[in-house]
């Protein structure tokens, strides 16, 4: 929780020391702009993360589970017979 009042604080601070350059308004344009563009950045990342993660289909399960059905059509025919 304090991480973030600290980052609204920081914010605040940048666009204020801005502000001694620039108009108030372009400064919190130019702020806001940014914080909208690392978003955007960390978004991108986070989505490439996510494609290269654990694959969609369980492979050890199915493989598993192939491996369950083996076994117990193994044990039904040797108790058909």
């Amino acid at each position: 929780m304090f991480a973030f009042f600290a980052t609204l604080v920081l914010t605040a601070a940048g666009i204020l020391a801005l502000a001694l350059v620039l108009p108030a308004w372009a400064a919190a344009l130019i702020v806001g702009g940014a914080l909208l563009v690392l978003a955007g950045i960390a978004a991108a990342i986070g989505v490439a993360q996510l494609k290269h993660g654990v694959p969609p289909t369980p492979t050890q399960t199915i493989e598993s589970v192939k491996e369950d059905v083996r076994v117990v059509r193994g044990l039904r025919k040797r108790g058909a017979s």
